[in-house]
């Protein structure tokens, strides 16, 4: 018999070996030091073992993977495990510090991640499955199960993954594991100090403020809005107009006022020279302030105009308004370009009018009303539709400013129950053993025949039964 043994310089067994047949029908084994197993033999033939050693309850394991002796086993080459169940010899190793099976091989190495390391069990021939912990699948356990693809969270909030369960992350407003619990409603009491509340898809809630507030929660107050541009020194009136301090001038109130802003010079231009000024005069005037002409003009020269000589003998025409032309005879259109926002243009004595549609006014038509201020709702929420408003009504009341109340239980119309109010109505909860949409019918009891062998007379929920001769009983 030959015996293979594997050992370290002080003859400390260090592995140990299954050798095929060196006798045709034995089995030979090397066990370790360690353990008070010294090299047996098992004969097939004899079904019996010899041991060069001590041998007390030694014993062979079912699966002949490995011997075992007083609860300590050691297994053939190519097993593993406390009772040599477990093969080494396919894709499924045992690692050196002694830990479980773990799924790889030589074509897959093992993952640096943790969740790699999973239980393996062997299949036919020398392939291999691995048993994946709950929350894990994939060849070698290597992807994580997303739990949120079927999970809404009703909605009201949003799915974390987590390894083999998953957390909802709820909107404002709602909470529970699913969100599906509504927390107290946000708008009660109302948040908003000079304004509607009014809940969001998400359970929050934004404040719609009156006019003249602005802010989240219409605590701020909004000034007068100008036009397209603010006014830089002065204030903005309800017209979107500027008014501005004094010492400033333009539509933006820009423009410090100079010497010449005070337009002295009559037929001329004003330019500033220091602390004083000089008027540069149009043709065919003179003097310090451009007043005198130059000349005279022919009779009825300029139609709609001033007719002042010039310097050549001939004469210039500066037209009114509204006119042009070189003798003032042509009348301009003052609705070109159309100078109304949103009303309509009327040509006036040479400039025109502006007729403005309901919900704008100013000169131009140019300012858009605020038809909501003040709120002329009673009881709901202003919508602004440019010409018109809308009353949106909270439930329980009616009418375009919602000032009626329409609460259907006033009337008291449930006759044997209790009214419970609706969102567009009522519905009349009844009591026993009535029925009806205002709990007005009685429900005959005696209607399905109780009484088998007497006369059935019927009550407010409950029925009584008149015997008769010979019989007795709730029913007979």
């Amino acid at each position: 018999m030959t015996v293979a043994i594997i050992a370290d310089g002080d003859m400390t067994f260090v592995w140990f070996s299954y050798i095929e047949n060196s006798l045709p029908s034995s089995h030979e084994v090397l066990f370790t030091g360690d353990t008070e197993f010294k090299v047996a033999s098992f004969r097939e033939d004899t079904n019996a073992y010899t041991a060069a050693g001590n041998t007390d309850n030694l014993f062979l394991l079912p699966n002949q993977a490995g011997y075992c002796q007083d609860g300590t086993c050691l297994c053939f080459q190519g097993y593993s495990g406390k009772l040599c169940t477990e093969s080494t010899n396919s894709s499924c190793r045992v690692t050196a510090d002694s830990q479980p099976d773990i799924c790889f091989d030589d074509a897959y190495p093992p993952l640096e991640t943790t969740f790699s390391w999973m239980p393996c069990s062997l299949t036919e021939g020398d392939d291999y499955s691995c048993d994946c912990t709950p929350g894990y699948e994939g060849t070698r356990c290597e992807r994580d199960i997303d739990d949120c693809v079927e999970v809404t969270c009703h909605y009201h909030g949003v799915c974390l993954d987590q390894v083999n369960y998953y957390r909802c992350h709820c909107y404002p407003g709602y909470t529970g594991y699913d969100c599906d619990r509504l927390l107290l409603d946000p708008c009660e009491p109302s948040p908003c100090v000079n304004g509607y509340c009014r809940l969001t898809g998400t359970g929050a809630f934004w404040c719609v403020c009156m006019a003249g507030f602005t802010g989240d929660l219409c605590d701020e107050i909004l000034k007068p809005p100008c036009d397209d541009t603010t006014c830089i020194h002065g204030e903005c009136d309800a017209n979107k107009k500027c008014i501005c301090d004094s010492g400033y001038q333009g539509d933006r109130c820009d423009t410090p006022v100079t010497i010449c802003s005070l337009d002295p010079c009559q037929w001329g231009n004003c330019v500033v020279a220091g602390d004083t000024y000089r008027c540069l005069c149009f043709p065919g005037f003179t003097g310090q302030h451009c007043e005198h002409p130059i000349g005279r003009c022919p009779a009825s020269s300029c139609v709609h105009g001033a007719c002042f000589p010039a310097s050549n003998r001939s004469f210039v025409c500066l037209c009114h308004s509204g006119y042009t032309g070189e003798n003032c005879d042509v009348e301009l259109d003052a609705c070109v370009p159309d100078p109304c926002h949103f009303g309509t243009c009327f040509p006036v004595d040479g400039h025109y009018e502006c007729l403005c549609p309901p919900g704008y006014t100013g000169h131009d038509c140019e300012v858009d009303m605020d038809l909501c201020s003040p709120s002329p709702c009673a009881n709901g929420y202003c919508m602004d539709e440019g010409t018109d408003f809308v009353c949106v009504c909270p439930p329980k009341y009616s009418g375009r400013r919602c000032q009626y109340s329409i609460d259907h239980c006033d009337s008291s119309p449930c006759i044997n129950g209790v009214c419970k109010h609706e969102f567009d109505g009522y519905f009349c909860a009844c009591f026993p053993g009535y029925a009806g949409s205002r709990c007005d019918e009685n429900i005959n009891e005696c209607a399905s025949t109780p009484c088998l062998y007497g006369t059935c007379h019927d009550g407010v929920d409950f029925y009584h039964c008149i015997c008769a001769s010979g019989y007795t009983g709730i029913s007979f």
